[in-house]
């Protein structure tokens, strides 16, 4: 079975009717498991249990929320990333949550 983790902060509810949304579509496909968290309360293990994690974040002033932020820092140092693919990583979520915008707008 594939576990697939979702990962979201939001101010106002909308990133996590994404989230759900996203998880719904998610369990839709055969062999698939999906937990949806709030990135606070993300663990290490709950990320190094994963196939995928799916990370959703609401965007003010051209960046993440501090908590999206705060979850990839700590997960750079725990998986030994450099801290230079971390603007690429930002820059990822970005475009994720446009296309992910789209995708619910068109539905």
């Amino acid at each position: 079975m594939t576990k697939v983790l979702i990962v979201y902060a939001t101010d106002y509810g909308n990133t996590e009717k994404m989230a759900e949304a996203i998880a719904s579509g998610v369990t839709s496909v055969l062999g698939t498991e999906v937990e949806v968290k709030f990135a606070e309360d993300v663990t290490e293990d709950d990320v190094i249990a994963s196939d995928a994690v799916i990370v959703g974040s609401p965007v003010h002033m051209g960046s993440p929320d501090w908590r999206v932020k705060n979850l990839s820092i700590r997960f750079v140092a725990l998986f030994g990333l450099k801290i230079a693919s971390l603007g690429r990583w930002v820059l990822s979520l970005r475009l994720v949550a446009v296309t992910a915008i789209r995708v619910v707008a068109l539905n």
